[in-house]
């Protein structure tokens, strides 16, 4: 709580499961190394519930970016992120194959390996994504 300008949590341990869907303000999980850091929304006040056994891997979740996100809404079905950077934009999702992504503007390039997408942005420093998933 009163957290205004740390935006990244990293927990001490390597591949901990974070339950997204009781979790509130976070924005997704990236496994490195022997850690495991929690993206959080702009809220000052974040609610991180650690999961039992492997994370829901069929929930969409930012894994990565470049760039600070400035705005991000969670639907029943809808995540919407908004990002403004000062660099080309780097982005890395999970996207489920139940989900689908779309990107204002289009991203140069879109790199998929198994449920990752990987978007870059040539010339580009602010962007929407979309992920729609059918549950």
């Amino acid at each position: 709580e009163g957290m205004r300008d740390l935006k990244t949590i990293r927990i001490e341990k390597e591949n901990a499961s974070v339950d997204l869907n009781r979790s509130k303000s976070t924005l997704g999980v990236k496994h490195f190394q022997t850690h495991t850091y929690v993206s959080l929304d702009n809220s000052t006040k974040h609610y991180i519930v650690s999961a039992q056994g492997d994370m829901d891997r069929e929930i969409s979740y930012l894994i990565s970016s470049n760039a600070k996100v400035t705005e991000y809404k969670n639907m029943s079905n809808e995540k919407r992120f908004s990002f403004d950077g000062h660099v080309d934009l780097k982005l890395n999702f999970h996207v489920p194959s139940s989900c689908k992504v779309f990107s204002l503007p289009k991203a140069t390039n879109v790199l998929a390996s198994g449920n990752d997408v990987k978007f870059e942005y040539v010339g580009v420093k602010k962007a929407n994504v979309k992920i729609v998933c059918e549950y």
